[in-house]
């Protein structure tokens, strides 16, 4: 299945010389998009493992996917490596924890705290979308 060719692409890949630097803007729009994010996690492990919340076994997998690959996007923030590795494991981390926060979340009553985090989330893509806007013009 893997050539000679494959192995060489996954090592360019790898070993690119592709490196993101953000400014001040990039690390504040970093924030707004990963704030939230972060918030619903925490809340999520302190619920779930602390005060021992009863809830479904798949939904802990998918709480600790969701921790493992957040955890492995940091390990690559900054590294000698291709810039592409530390969103692309934040990106993948998203899809587990929307399978969680919606099975968990599922007919509970929205506290203050979530419901803050939620308008985060929502402050986020319109963020997204206005500075896409700012950005065609």
């Amino acid at each position: 299945m893997l050539q000679d060719d494959s192995a060489d692409k996954m090592t360019r890949y790898i070993e690119s010389d592709y490196r993101a630097y953000a400014n001040i803007f990039g690390i504040i729009r970093n924030i707004i998009a990963r704030l939230p994010i972060w918030l619903l996690l925490i809340y999520s492990i302190k619920k779930i493992f602390w005060d021992k919340e009863q809830t479904a076994y798949i939904n802990k997998v998918f709480l600790r996917m969701t921790y493992i690959l957040i955890y492995i996007s940091y390990l690559f923030t900054g590294k000698e490596v291709s810039a592409f590795i530390a969103p692309r494991f934040w990106d993948a981390s998203l899809f587990p924890f929307t399978l969680f926060l919606t099975s968990y979340l599922n007919g509970k009553r929205l506290n203050s705290f979530l419901k803050i985090c939620f308008v985060l989330l929502v402050i986020n893509i319109i963020y997204s979308y206005l500075y896409g806007i700012y950005k065609a013009m």
